[in-house]
């Protein structure tokens, strides 16, 4: 992987539930900006039910659906 990414692999849902639908989570990850964030190599704007929140201190802020995810972001 290259050096400038960093990859964030997660699993949406509340702790102790056994189904993982109907819940959502905001997600902050450090990236130098939106447009550098990957869900595999789809920009999560064009995954299913995943918004973009805003950009803020060198952070992209996304609300994802239940799920799992495999986030990668650029840092420099």
């Amino acid at each position: 992987m290259d050096p400038r990414r960093r990859r964030h692999d997660l699993l949406v849902r509340p702790a102790g539930a056994r189904e993982q639908r109907g819940h959502e989570a905001t997600l902050r990850l450090p990236a130098v900006w939106a447009d550098s964030v990957r869900e595999g190599r789809t920009p999560p704007a064009r995954v299913d039910g995943v918004r973009f929140v805003g950009m803020r201190t060198a952070a992209a802020a996304y609300r994802l659906p239940s799920g799992s995810y495999r986030l990668t972001s650029r840092l420099r």
